[in-house]
């Protein structure tokens, strides 16, 4: 545990607890809660209200510290994609690690759709910008996500789409593909390969966005009435979810694909931006609107 502190001091920007205020907390995650704060002086180029998480090292396992690790390591590759949340700095004081992140000030796709389930358009718009995302983390630095779902997934007022929450991104060697040693992610999210303790790569990715479009477009994961050990079992031994009917064609071939169990044909991200479901998504502007019609 003390080298993987002494690893997160290295990774901190030196930033201390006073050069913020916090003005609520906003949410709370399996590693700390997350409080909407303020700079108390103004970086250029940076919005005057930023996200703060605060982890307590102290309370962490070196397992857990070593999450957190990654996470840092994900944030500090987002600056130069427009999907992904910028990370702003870090610093410790006393047992306590402070994350600064990029304020998302629309909330995320969850809690857009507690209110109401979202349309093809706008479902989408947002696949287009996360499989955008994800092939940026994948692409510059070799990293996977491991954790897609609608809570992770901000949404600005203005429509602007960022994938949120790098704590199980993890880095693939150029050669060979993971096999999992523990569940990382979320159950009724989760691949196959994951639940089988196989090898995996980025699709795993692929499959959880399939996942997710069923969880915006009804307002639940598959599975989601099932508890999550026999959401398990159900990934496991069941054949692929599908969406319910009602939706069009090109949207029930995205999800499809996405949802193919066989990740020899199961697509990559290049592969689903070529489809017509992402081809012919709209502008941002659809998201504004499901923004101000949940608000």
């Amino acid at each position: 545990e003390e080298r993987a502190n002494q690893e997160l001091k290295e990774l901190a920007q030196g930033l201390a607890k006073r050069t913020w205020d916090l003005l609520g907390r906003i949410g709370q995650g399996g590693f700390g809660a997350v409080y909407k704060g303020r700079w108390r002086r103004q970086k250029p180029g940076q919005s005057n209200i930023i996200a703060i998480k605060i982890i307590d090292l102290e309370a962490e396992e070196e397992e857990d510290i070593a999450i957190v690790n990654r996470e840092i390591d994900a944030l500090t590759q987002s600056q130069f994609c427009e999907q992904l949340t910028k990370y702003y700095g870090s610093g410790i004081t006393g047992s306590e690690l402070w994350i600064a992140m990029e304020f998302v000030d629309g909330g995320s796709v969850a809690g857009i759709i507690k209110k109401k389930a979202m349309s093809e358009h706008q479902i989408a718009v947002v696949c287009k910008d996360v499989i955008l995302g994800l092939r940026y983390l994948l692409q510059d630095g070799g990293k996977i996500h491991r954790d897609i779902k609608g809570a992770n997934i901000l949404i600005s007022t203005d429509g602007k789409v960022k994938l949120a929450d790098f704590g199980a991104s993890r880095t693939l060697s150029k050669t060979q593909a993971h096999k999992a040693a523990t569940f990382i992610g979320s159950p009724y999210w989760m691949a196959p390969e994951i639940v089988q303790n196989k090898q995996y790569d980025g699709k795993i990715d692929v499959w959880s966005l399939g996942c997710t479009c069923i969880e915006m477009a009804t307002q639940h994961p598959p599975n989601y009435n099932l508890p999550a050990d026999k959401a398990i079992v159900k990934i496991m031994t069941s054949p692929s979810p599908k969406l319910p009917e009602g939706f069009s064609k090109e949207f029930n071939e995205f999800v499809n694909k996405c949802l193919i169990k066989d990740t020899t044909l199961r697509p990559d991200l290049d592969a689903l931006l070529k489809l017509p479901f992402i081809v012919n998504a709209p502008s941002n502007e659809v998201l504004a609107k499901a923004r101000s019609e949940v608000s």
